[in-house]
């Protein structure tokens, strides 16, 4: 399981993998929601594949696991996969998150191998404009071994560069209708309810809005339910970050969130 949803989509973006999240915000979750991700049957059930929650901490983060237990958010768990982290805000500064995987810090005691950054996502400007960098996956149609050749992620270099060797960089698409009902943008049935949550991610120039195609986007269906569909490059891992940093800038544009 770990291995499927840490790998690239398969098919070079060619295959649309679809999921849904499911948000519990009531009883010991208030105040820290819990989201489980499942994969998206065709007969309407799912199969429980992440799991994250904000961890209470000097510097707070999402700990992702594969498992919604509470000893799954500890990084000794062999269900913990990694964390989103926010980065400190400053004033007038953009609100920027960085997903981490399971290894250690330099000075880690355990001697666990170095984490590594796999995804940096920067909200600026408007607030429904954000984008997402990623270390760049090579997609290899060659069976089993078919997987992820990508480098350390730097986000602070990575932003806003376009054409390095190194760094994927995709772009939140504008709604060409009411900001506050983005469920008409084309979701392709994916989303019933107008939310600020809902969002499109597309790969190319960002004032190219109408020509880039969709790799990851949320849409909602429910009071607590969004449906998530990505391709390649993303991992399931990544896509699901994402989100997560979205449902977190509490974006104050519409009651319903």
């Amino acid at each position: 399981l770990h291995a499927f949803v840490t790998a690239p989509a398969p098919g070079g973006g060619a295959t649309v993998v679809r999921c849904f999240i499911e948000r519990t915000r009531s009883g010991a979750h208030a105040l820290f929601p819990l989201y489980k991700l499942y994969a998206d049957h065709e007969d309407g059930t799912g199969r429980l594949l992440l799991a994250a929650r904000k961890v209470p901490a000097a510097s707070p983060y999402y700990a992702i696991s594969t498992a919604a237990s509470d000893a799954a958010w500890n990084s000794t768990s062999e269900h913990y996969l990694g964390k989103l982290r926010a980065a400190p805000a400053a004033a007038a500064a953009p609100r920027e998150y960085v997903l981490y995987d399971a290894g250690g810090r330099a000075d880690d005691a355990r001697r666990r191998a170095l984490r590594r950054e796999l995804a940096a996502v920067v909200f600026g400007g408007p607030a429904r404009r954000f984008e997402v960098a990623l270390p760049r996956a090579r997609w290899r149609a060659r069976g089993p071994d078919e997987g992820r050749d990508a480098e350390a992620l730097d986000p602070g270099v990575a932003t806003n560069v376009l054409d390095a060797d190194s760094v994927y960089v995709a772009h939140a698409r504008t709604s060409k209708y009411d900001p506050l009902s983005s469920c008409l943008v084309d979701f392709r049935a994916r989303a019933a309810v107008a939310s600020v949550k809902n969002f499109q991610l597309g790969r190319g120039l960002a004032d190219d809005d109408a020509a880039l195609p969709v790799v990851l986007q949320m849409g909602k269906v429910g009071k607590d339910c969004f449906n998530m569909d990505y391709t390649f490059p993303f991992s399931m891992l990544q896509a699901f970050a994402v989100c997560l940093a979205r449902f977190d800038t509490g974006v104050p544009l519409a009651t319903t969130r």
